[in-house]
């Protein structure tokens, strides 16, 4: 007899320049991924699963582009504004569209507030990927 087992895969898990991965299924939920994380994080020191959460990048946006009037000066912004949804303890991966391709970011509670649910969280601050070799013009490479 042979059980139906989910397959696995390792989810990564992003904060600042630290990516972790985490083995996780498709019916783990958003608790379960935390618990996995703490076991890393918690070396240190004694954290609880409130004091972290797992933010999901929003891929699409519902905002319709508006046309600029005639003679309007149009501030085009450097960086597009990229918005992060909070995951929820009791969802699950697969509900969430979370796969094996998939990034998660973690922000921790700022200390201070009186209530985590209710208080201040770190943004999302992961730098953008730098190659360690780029090769110029000439195909020779500069470290």
């Amino acid at each position: 007899m042979s059980k139906n087992v989910a397959p696995s895969f390792c989810l990564r898990i992003k904060r600042h320049k630290i990516t972790f991965f985490i083995e996780s299924t498709n019916q783990d939920t958003v608790g379960t991924i935390k618990q996995k994380l703490l076991t890393i994080l918690s070396s240190d020191y004694q954290q609880e699963p409130s004091d972290i959460r797992l933010l999901l990048q929003n891929t699409s946006s519902n905002a319709a582009p508006v046309a600029p009037a005639p003679n309007q000066k149009v501030n085009v912004p450097t960086q597009p504004q990229i918005v992060y949804s909070p995951l929820e303890n009791n969802s699950v991966l697969e509900q969430l569209g979370i796969g094996e391709d998939s990034v998660v970011y973690l922000v921790y509670w700022i200390p201070g507030d009186p209530n985590p649910a209710d208080g201040k969280w770190e943004p999302v601050e992961v730098p953008e990927f730098e190659p360690l070799f780029v090769e110029d013009d000439k195909g020779k490479g500069k470290a």
